[in-house]
């Protein structure tokens, strides 16, 4: 008997613990499933803007004067976008091709001169050639670096020269000779080929103080400044430069640029002749321009004439003439949440659910601007308040019967 009851309660143990597993098997597997179904889908907040913008295309305009081409043959002297004085040399003409080349013979030996100046003036000796050694070693290290970046060009031009003289002064400095000799005649050699020069060669020189542009285009008689705002919108659409003209290059003769463009009246409506206006030009300037309405034409089949004055960025507008402008009229500036993130809690106040731990918690937020699918929220608090939204936080965009404190993680 004893025995019987014994086995009886041994069976009776074994399905109890089998049915203590088999209970909390199921209750993990309904958590589980309870996880897997809910739709737990989380963006991250991210400072953004919003614009309000209206793409146009118009002109260019500067105060130009063109430089005219002379026969003969020519060597410029100035880069884009130089400045340049009244009277000062633009190029130099030459009345033949021995006189042109005399003149690169000219400029060789004014290098070699400044090479060996300098050659003369540094401390001779095994000490300063292996100093010449480094310098020359890490500069051929950043002409590979140019090179494989830009290629060659007049960056690497000049790298080059430069290299050239360290390699000349580093020669000196490890024979111990005195290149004062040797400097002395090619001094001599300058002179005499400055004389000879001065009679096959003549100086093109700027009739005023200005910026040089090599670029020139036929628009510079057709788009003034003081006119380009009297023109109908149809012939500010319909104007054209024709590809006859020769000239080496232009002057520029104002920091103050235009851009002329045809705006249809109720985008014109919106501007003031003498007030601002924010442009950008995404394929010239990578800063957006605060400029002056300089004009808002008369009315033409339903558009108007309107011209935008700046005096920033001149030189990276020097070669730009036909352009692709944004009219900025209104910008906001928060944090980016999907529209979908966006609730309102049990008390009514709208805001949104942050993943924080393993918790949902809702944070209150102001909406300043709404996108197709997207809102823009008042920027976090800066007293750091763990209740208001901030940037980097895990905004919940699904999941099921979300309250604040519920553990979804």
């Amino acid at each position: 008997m004893y025995i019987a009851m014994k086995k009886v309660r041994g069976i009776l143990s074994r399905v109890g613990l089998g049915l203590l597993v088999t209970a909390v098997a199921a209750y993990f597997g309904m958590e589980i499933f309870r996880v897997a179904s809910d739709p737990l889908t989380t963006a991250l907040v991210e400072r953004s803007v919003a614009e309000e913008t209206v793409e146009v295309s118009g002109f260019v305009v500067r105060q130009e004067t063109v430089l005219e081409n002379q026969s003969g043959l020519m060597s410029l002297l100035l880069n884009e976008g130089e400045k340049v004085g009244a009277g000062q040399a633009v190029a130099i003409l030459y009345k033949s091709d021995d006189a042109l080349a005399r003149q690169e013979e000219l400029e060789a030996l004014q290098v070699k001169r400044r090479q060996l100046e300098y050659a003369e003036s540094v401390a001779l000796g095994a000490a300063t050639a292996l100093r010449f050694d480094s310098e020359i070693w890490e500069e051929l290290l950043r002409l590979r670096s140019d090179i494989a970046a830009e290629g060659l060009g007049s960056g690497t031009e000049a790298r080059i020269s430069s290299l050239r003289s360290m390699i000349m002064q580093r020669d000196y400095s490890a024979r111990g000779e005195d290149p004062t000799e040797e400097l002395k005649k090619v001094e001599e050699e300058i002179e005499k080929l400055e004389r000879e020069l001065s009679r096959s060669a003549q100086e093109i020189k700027t009739p005023a103080a200005g910026i040089y542009s090599a670029a020139v285009d036929g628009y510079e008689t057709l788009l003034l400044p003081e006119t380009v705002g009297e023109l109908l919108p149809s012939e500010l659409e319909s104007l054209s430069a024709g590809s006859d003209y020769s000239a080496i290059g232009k002057l520029i003769g104002s920091a103050k640029w235009y851009f002329a463009a045809v705006l249809d009246s109720s985008t014109a409506g919106r501007l003031r002749a003498g007030g601002t206006a924010e442009l950008r030009f995404p394929k010239l300037l990578e800063d957006k321009l605060n400029c002056r309405v300089e004009s808002i034409g008369e009315e033409e089949d339903g558009k108007r004439t309107v011209v935008f004055s700046c005096t920033r960025y001149l030189a990276d507008m020097t070669r730009a003439r036909h352009a692709e402008a944004e009219i900025i009229f209104e910008s906001w500036e928060g944090l980016r949440i999907a529209k979908k993130a966006l609730r309102v809690n049990e008390n009514g106040q709208s805001g949104v659910y942050c993943l924080v731990g393993l918790s949902a918690r809702f944070k209150p937020v102001t909406v300043v601007y709404k996108g197709e699918d997207y809102c823009l929220v008042a920027p976090d608090d800066p007293s750091g308040e763990t209740t208001r939204i901030r940037e980097g936080d895990q905004a919940i965009i699904a999941a099921e019967d979300l309250y604040d404190g519920k553990v979804v993680g």
